[in-house]
């Protein structure tokens, strides 16, 4: 059972990562660019963290 809210949470924090990457791309202005991207490398590095976990 606690794998399958890993899996959840690692597919989570991947979309996550994905759609803030697609926000610092079409963001026009140069915070809101920076605020995405730390936001996808948060992410990034809490699914790795899942992924190690299996």
């Amino acid at each position: 059972m606690l794998k399958i809210f890993m899996k959840v949470g690692y597919y989570l924090h991947r979309y996550l990562q994905g759609y803030n990457e697609v926000l610092s791309n079409d963001a026009l202005c140069e915070e809101l660019k920076s605020k995405f991207r730390s936001k996808a490398i948060y992410h990034g590095h809490k699914a790795k963290s899942l992924l190690s976990r299996f």
